[in-house]
């Protein structure tokens, strides 16, 4: 499987197949592309294409994604969420490192010419590959939406219609428990006329870094999958290729290594962060696992009508959930930082086109449509420490102050940072100002802290919060909020691309491409809760009464996605 290579781990390739055939070192060997949509040699495709045939990733050793940085120029393979989300970026254009699992990428990753919308399962089923091509720039006419960095395209090896039973197995070793084995089997009913092939690939792996508070090790690799194709020709001009996939992927996340920023390496809670110099071991209260899953299905017919005219019409369907739970953001033994993440995606796709093929003339024309929609679910879980030390200071669990240090939820300041030189450890001078009559937080506590944090680079010092406390001022609260939306993408588009060969060695050519694209957000919730974890506030201005989700009121999805770290 094609993913992420993790820093530390160090594979001993031992390969149970065998490659037959060879070119010599003197020839130059012809590399079919189907970057235009059509099969063509390399050489004749004005693009910046990098091509990857089955031997060619073989032989360079390219088993991650991450081993595309070193043979591919202007590309770059990052992940923050697991081997199965690589975020690719091309040109410098990406998505970088955004959080959530709804938002498309900007180059576009095809399987089998079938787009895949959800970023999470990008990397599920890149084994057993025929060939992988990398194209560099925008992809307009032919390829459309989501393609302004480029596009990555992947083909899965089909049936070959040879008569027999055939196969391979691979298997890869290394350190950290590394095994990865990827095999298929492949049977042809009637020989160059009906096949199938079953492919499959298992990857498991201990972490490098050891997590001595909770016993366990980070990141892991723990990943399944399975592909049947079936290819079927029932004519000399008729060709259907159908396939099925699913894929899962559940290993403990990479973990976050916090940096004690105030005196004595300690955080804001004054707890010492601890980890080792070579940044194998720390202390971290919690972790939890990336579980991606994803399944589909689709269907490919091509049908010559006649020597230079073909029809193409590509079907698929995919499904995929994405849950991580909880994502450990903080890298020390308080609960400071935990966000639970859940989408679902289900997507659909259709591509028909014709092509024309003459002896100075070619021409493809098509019209496409599809449909992705995501739904999620995300519950970000900040100073969640601070919930059972206020509970056991005897606060109710109606009590409401989350630290959300934002403009429309600051309610009142303290005096002194409104007047700027006023003493700040005189009780007088932290007198409430309300800012926001429409605001819910009363930040003078938050102030005093960080004001005490600047004034002597600790967290021990309680001068202006002992101030603001005579002064009435309530203690800041967790914040606990539940985000849910859905977003869905419908998109059209009729497309065309027009080439000429002038000569042998100049053609011009001509695209154009009409899109009808449309995002829609809805369904969205935004809550913040109490210590008792109701909700209290939204967050999400005018969509609905805070009180009505709180009494569950239809159209409020519930949704958990809480599992032990």
């Amino acid at each position: 499987m094609l993913h992420q290579q993790d820093r530390c781990r160090l594979p001993l390739a031992v390969a149970l197949a065998v490659a037959a055939g060879g070119t010599s070192a003197q020839q130059l060997e012809e590399v079919v592309v189907t970057a235009s949509k059509r099969a063509e040699n390399l050489q004749d495709v004005p693009q910046a294409i990098t091509a990857f045939s089955q031997e060619r990733l073989r032989e360079q050793g390219i088993v991650e994604t991450s081993d595309l940085m070193g043979s591919v120029p202007n590309i770059q393979v990052t992940s923050a969420y697991g081997r199965t989300q690589p975020n690719f970026s091309i040109r410098g254009i990406s998505v970088a490192n955004e959080f959530s699992a709804a938002t498309a990428s900007p180059v576009g990753v095809y399987v089998d010419e079938v787009y895949q919308s959800f970023r999470a399962s990008h990397g599920q089923q890149l084994y057993d590959l025929e060939g992988l091509e990398v194209l560099r720039g925008p992809q307009g006419t032919l390829y459309g939406r989501n393609t302004t960095g480029g596009a990555v395209n992947v083909n899965t090896v089909k049936p070959s219609l040879e008569e027999g039973l055939t196969g391979f197995i691979n298997a890869r070793v290394g350190n950290y428990s590394t095994t990865d084995f990827t095999g298929a089997i492949e049977a042809t009913v009637i020989p160059d006329i009906l096949g199938f092939r079953l492919a499959g690939s298992v990857s498991n792996a201990d972490g490098y870094v050891d997590n001595t508070l909770a016993g366990t090790n980070h990141p892991e690799i723990s990943s399944e999958a399975a592909r049947l194709s079936m290819l079927w020709r029932p004519t000399d001009r008729t060709e259907i290729h159908a396939k099925v996939y699913w894929a899962e992927n559940d290993p403990r996340q990479d973990i976050a290594f916090g940096a004690g920023y105030l005196e004595g390496g300690t955080n804001g809670a004054g707890v010492p962060l601890i980890a080792s110099p070579d940044a194998t071991r720390l202390e971290s209260d919690t972790a939890g696992t990336y579980f991606t899953s994803s399944e589909g299905v689709s269907l490919t017919i091509k049908q010559e009508i006649n020597d230079a005219w073909s029809f193409t019409g590509i079907f698929g369907y995919d499904e995929a959930e994405y849950r991580l739970s909880p994502f450990e953001c903080d890298g020390s033994a308080l609960d400071v930082c935990a966000i639970r993440y859940f989408s679902e995606s289900e997507s659909y796709n259709i591509d028909l086109r014709v092509d024309y093929t003459g002896e100075k003339l070619r021409f493809i024309g098509g019209v496409y449509t599809g449909e992705d929609e995501i739904f999620t679910a995300n519950e970000p879980d900040f100073f969640g420490f601070l919930q059972p030390l206020l509970t056991d200071a005897g606060l109710p669990g109606e009590y409401f102050n989350p630290a959300i240090a934002v403009g429309n939820s600051i309610g009142t300041l303290p005096l002194f940072a409104v007047q700027p030189g006023l003493d700040p450890t005189d009780p007088a001078n932290c007198a409430p100002v309300n800012v926001n009559p429409n605001g819910f937080f009363d930040a003078r506590s938050l102030i005093a802290f960080n004001t005490d944090v600047a004034l002597t680079n600790s967290a021990g010092s309680t001068a202006v919060q002992g101030a603001c406390a005579q002064a009435g001022a309530p203690p800041f609260a967790n914040i606990d909020v539940s985000q849910e939306f859905t977003l869905a993408r419908p998109s059209s588009a009729v497309y065309g691309e027009l080439v000429y060969d002038v000569t042998d060695a100049f053609s011009l050519t001509l695209g154009l491409r009409y899109t009808w694209d449309d995002v829609e957000y809805k369904d969205a919730v935004s809550v913040v809760n109490n210590l008792a974890g109701v909700p209290v506030a939204a967050l999400v201005p005018y969509i609905y009464d805070p009180e009505s989700v709180a009494a569950g009121a239809p159209g409020h999805q519930q949704h958990s996605s809480a599992e032990s770290g």
